[in-house]
């Protein structure tokens, strides 16, 4: 190592990361994938900023960097794997907090959270909201062809019984798109009382344990990827980051990446 590289990497392990490496090797991923920058560019850093709302700002720069590069790898993706179904889908994103998912799909489809500051920044983004509970869904069997679930699975204490909720409301050819956050194994968080409930994770799930959960319900999975939040490193600074977090699923209190599931109802 540089002397560059042995200083970064002392203060990567001390947990006085500066904030800007992340971000510069977010836009390093950006540059590496030049067809998401126009996704990446269509949602701000302040709408990054409000992602879950005023109540819970993103302050810190590498972590809006996060959303807008995860928002636009899957905007790409769901393009890529719905073409021409895309058009006349009747959609519903389940956990969304800002309509902007929708939004920049082209879709006036509905946004569902249990969090009343989530329906109003989903209304304020002009993306038609409702209020309620992901496990115990206010609507009819089949009635979305496509129904999302990004970064919800994590904070519920049933996720079987979501995904199960997803199946039901889920048209028999329709297709259910899941994202959670990549970890190397299965954890389970205790619950915290000063969080309010939906808010913390509770199973952050490997991809095999969150495969075996899926064969518990209506639903099998039909195509899968990863997306890598992180490009690959230009200077020193960044070497030593990537270095000294090799064995973390978390940099600077982010996750470096997330899984992403496409299921469709067991044949």
């Amino acid at each position: 190592m540089t002397a560059v590289m042995e200083s970064t990497a002392r203060r990567v392990l001390r947990g006085n990361l500066p904030s800007d490496l992340a971000a510069e090797l977010i836009e390093n991923r950006i540059a590496q994938e030049p067809h998401l920058r126009a996704e990446f560019e269509a949602i701000s850093d302040e709408q990054a900023r409000l992602h879950f709302g005023p109540e819970e700002p993103l302050d810190a720069l590498h972590q809006r960097h996060s959303v807008r590069l995860f928002h636009a790898w899957r905007v790409h993706t769901l393009r890529q794997r719905l073409g021409g179904r895309l058009a006349t889908a009747r959609m519903l994103d389940v956990g969304d907090t800002d309509g902007l998912m929708l939004k920049h799909l082209g879709k006036d489809g509905l946004g569902f959270n249990l969090n009343p500051a989530a329906v109003d920044n989903i209304h304020a983004n002009g993306v038609q909201a409702k209020l309620g509970d992901g496990q115990e869904m206010p609507f009819a069997d089949g009635e979305f062809d496509v129904v999302l679930c990004f970064e919800t699975l994590e904070h519920v204490e049933s996720p079987a019984a979501l995904l199960g909720q997803l199946a039901r409301v889920c048209a028999s050819d329709g297709r259910v798109f899941v994202s959670v956050p990549w970890v190397p194994r299965t954890y389970v968080h205790a619950r915290d009382t000063a969080i309010n409930r939906g808010y913390g994770h509770v199973f952050e799930l490997c991809r095999d344990d969150f495969a075996a959960l899926v064969t518990h319900t209506p639903l099998e999975i039909r195509w899968e990827a990863v997306c890598d939040v992180l490009g690959r490193p230009r200077r020193p600074a960044q070497r030593a980051l990537l270095a000294a977090t090799r064995r973390r699923h978390l940099v600077a209190g982010m996750f470096r990446r997330f899984q992403f599931f496409e299921l469709a109802h067991r044949r």
